[in-house]
């Protein structure tokens, strides 16, 4: 099986596998947010990804002036590809992110990304 379709499979698993989720609502803690996203943004190796949370409550991490409310996806990223193909899975199906920040980064870059129910 290719990885492409294997990254297909485990993102429609992970979508129809009911993961128990601590909160349905939009929030945010120290370090991350619940959401949905409102706007996924390519921008040159980068992408922004801005949930439908009030980020006020991120300090932590410092959450970027030209796109506020927005955090950042490094191509670099060691799963740039999987955690890019569960954000858009989870944006095109309406679902609930989670994203945690790394502690200390400036603007917010994105760690880790888990789907809620």
């Amino acid at each position: 099986m290719s990885s492409i379709l294997k990254q297909i499979v485990v993102i429609l698993l992970l979508l129809g596998s009911g993961l128990v989720a601590t909160s349905l609502e939009a929030g945010c803690g120290v370090l991350g947010c619940n959401g949905l996203i409102e706007e996924l943004r390519v921008d040159n190796d980068d992408v922004w990804v801005k949930l439908d949370a009030n980020t006020s409550s991120i300090s932590d991490c410092t959450m970027s002036t030209t796109r506020p409310g927005s955090f950042l996806l490094r191509q670099s990223h060691t799963y740039f590809k999987e955690v890019f193909s569960l954000l858009l899975a989870s944006h095109l199906a309406g679902r609930i992110v989670y994203i945690t920040a790394s502690s200390g980064s400036n603007p917010c870059r994105i760690r880790v990304a888990r789907l809620r129910q």
